[in-house]
């Protein structure tokens, strides 16, 4: 299945998840993840998520929700974060 140029992998709940072309991992149509930044094979975006510049989500870490991050910030292994603001160095596992 193509839109708008990307091969949709899975629907959930009616919600189209696509590949991030930085990683490999899920992106959903309702999220907004910058080309720079990595998602691991592993982990997934949705929700209303934006994450901005050089974030990296890595292991099977989910980001969902209302979640808004920028700069280094790092979500890792099996962390589920669901909402809240992240800018600088910040870690979360």
């Amino acid at each position: 299945m193509k839109d708008k140029h990307r091969d949709v992998v899975m629907m959930v709940d009616g919600v189209k998840f696509y590949r991030h072309p930085n990683g490999g991992g899920l992106v959903a149509e309702t999220a907004q993840v910058a080309p720079t930044v990595h998602i691991a094979p592993k982990a997934k975006v949705s929700g209303k998520a934006i994450l901005e510049d050089f974030v990296r989500v890595t292991g099977r870490a989910r980001v969902e929700g209302t979640v808004y991050a920028s700069e280094y910030v790092t979500f890792g292994g099996n962390s589920v974060t669901t909402e809240g603001t992240y800018s600088g160095h910040k870690l979360i596992y």
